[in-house]
């Protein structure tokens, strides 16, 4: 049986990958859609497809270049800018649950971008403008520092409703800084969680590997001791 390669990538496919996505067209990332699923297909490639026009609207193209335009530089890899010929692969429908209904286009983008500003959160970054300068950020951690003091400072006055709001302000302030230093907890016990998992994992790998290599070693001696008693029964033939 000859084994026959997968047939190449479409080029638009590979184009969407690299293109500035604002010089994009509607048809042309359609036509690429449908060139993608057709190479699935090639590849034999079974699972469920989405319909493109349930899963590419209009107005999505512009949505896209509004997320690429505010997504932060400074993102680790694993939560880099998508691509156009990442949402394109959005298309294939994960699991087996007839019943749950697919994400579109937007929602797999603004999935990607709540990740993106979870990540921001821990790092304090501001989502309205992630890509701010030191100066900016200086002046905006500033400001919080400043209203933060001014709610502690802020004294009771006459007025009952006004009171009441400030005494909410300053306990919505305090539950802030809880809720920071709880979540300065949490990653370092996520981290330390992710280091036990790798560990474990690094150990498994090493001896399915190690039991592989045991077997394949194991046969090969097998198949050279079978080859050693032919060879010697040849040589007693040849000999009377």
């Amino acid at each position: 049986m000859t084994y026959q390669l997968p047939p190449p990538e479409p080029a638009s496919f590979d184009y969407m990958r690299t293109c500035d996505p604002a010089t994009v067209r509607t048809e042309w990332f359609r036509a690429a859609c449908a060139e993608w699923l057709h190479w699935q297909n090639q590849c034999g490639v079974t699972d469920r497809m989405q319909r493109i026009d349930d899963f590419f609207r209009e107005g999505d193209l512009q949505n896209f270049c509004n997320v690429v335009s505010w997504w932060p530089k400074s993102a680790p890899a694993n939560l880099r800018c998508p691509t156009l010929a990442d949402m394109i692969t959005c298309l294939r429908i994960m699991g087996d649950n007839p019943n749950v209904i697919p994400p579109t286009f937007a929602d797999a983008l603004e999935a990607r971008v709540e990740r993106v500003k979870s990540w921001m959160s821990t790092k304090r970054m501001d989502p309205e403008n992630p890509n701010e300068t030191r100066e900016e950020r200086a002046k905006r951690m500033n400001r919080e520092r400043q209203r933060a003091w001014q709610l502690r400072q802020t004294g009771s006055s006459d007025d009952p409703e006004l009171n009441a709001l400030m005494e909410a302000a300053r306990h919505e302030s305090e539950q802030l800084s809880a809720a920071k230093a709880w979540m300065k907890r949490e990653i370092a016990a996520a981290k330390g969680a992710e280091g036990v998992a790798i560990a474990a994992a690094k150990g498994a790998r090493a001896a399915r590997v190690s039991a592989a290599e045991e077997a394949v070693a194991g046969q090969e001696k097998r198949m050279l001791d079978a080859k050693a008693v032919l060879d010697a029964y040849k040589a007693r033939r040849i000999n009377k």
